[in-house]
């Protein structure tokens, strides 16, 4: 009986001389008893109270994992085929808690995505898969292939409707003279940060005013990029202040040149939008860069931009791009 009791004994004094306290031991080293699973029809996993075994609502044979010592975390990720890190994210997402000796909240569930996600994102093949999760990627594989299809006829749909709008985006366009420049005399004695650093800012502002047909005055950009320096979408500085504001800079533009039917998207493309254009940045100096909007891209050679929010519209070499795609907003 002693010797039953002494080896436990020792490892939990190994554990508090290293963390001090139970509680604080890593989970790879230590997990409650109760390891318990069902896996659902659907490919759900749910925390059903019976312990050391993974149990099978279709019927299966249950796994039993007695005395492998591999605890609730452990028994998953061996069915899964996964380490037990791993799990750590889905087990936090379905609720479970780590209370530094168990994870908690018996009866709770981990979805099926979530767990296919953890396959996938683990390299593990399909064919590798549990059978209920090869199913489920298949599904949604069909599912994406289909969504990628009806995006593309609603693409195509929407180009033939709209070949008023995309035809503007051409060489030769008289309105892309009429469109005024960050380097105006305007902004220089009105409002100087524009003149600066309102490259980037007028670019995303030109395609929405091609778009429209219309031409912005200089008061009605100054009032732009004061709402848009208020909503956070510009810094102090006059930088873009994130990836979602070059989309809602546009916004505010389109919404200001009367066009709420459309929107744009600079380097992604979320909507299944039509590409028009190119958002070219180049170096300027050592610490500075300008950019300008392209009809196409080109590394390594100098181009002549479609607008260029400078004082020329000379050719210029471009290093960093963004496309630039025009969606349809539904109504």
């Amino acid at each position: 009986m002693k010797r039953r009791i002494l080896l436990p004994v020792l490892l939990l004094l190994v554990g508090l001389n290293i963390y001090g306290n139970i509680g604080y031991l890593p989970k790879e080293w230590y997990d409650s008893s109760a390891d318990y699973w069902k896996v659902m029809k659907n490919g759900d996993i749910v925390d059903d109270g019976k312990d050391d075994e993974i149990s099978f609502e279709d019927g299966r044979k249950t796994i039993s994992y007695k005395g492998q010592g591999l605890g609730k975390q452990g028994s998953i990720a061996k069915y899964l085929g996964v380490t037990k890190s791993a799990l750590n994210g889905a087990l936090d997402k379905a609720g479970f808690h780590w209370d530094g000796k168990k994870w908690d909240a018996a009866g709770k569930t981990i979805s099926a995505d979530a767990i296919l996600k953890v396959l996938v994102a683990n390299g593990i093949s399909p064919q590798s898969m549990p059978k209920e999760y090869s199913q489920l990627f298949e599904v949604q594989k069909k599912a994406a292939e289909q969504e990628k299809m009806k995006v593309a006829q609603e693409q195509a749909k929407w180009k033939a409707e709209h070949q008023d709008v995309l035809s503007k985006f051409k060489e030769g366009n008289p309105q892309v003279k009429e469109l005024l420049k960050q380097s105006d005399k305007y902004f220089k004695d009105k409002k100087d940060v524009i003149y600066r650093s309102g490259c980037v800012f007028r670019d995303i502002q030109s395609v929405c005013e091609i778009a429209s047909g219309t031409t912005l005055t200089r008061q009605q950009i100054v009032d732009i990029w004061d709402d848009a320096t208020a909503k956070k979408y510009l810094t102090e500085s006059g930088s873009i202040a994130s990836e979602i504001a070059y989309e809602k800079i546009a916004e505010l533009t389109l919404a200001k040149l009367g066009r709420t039917d459309i929107g744009f998207q600079f380097g992604k493309n979320s909507y299944g939008g039509n590409i028009v254009a190119y958002l070219g940045k180049m170096p300027y100096s050592n610490e500075d860069s300008h950019s300008a909007v392209y009809l196409s891209k080109d590394d390594g050679y100098k181009m002549k931009p479609f607008y260029n929010p400078g004082q020329t519209n000379a050719k210029t070499y471009a290093d960093k791009w963004k496309e630039i795609y025009i969606y349809g907003k539904k109504k």
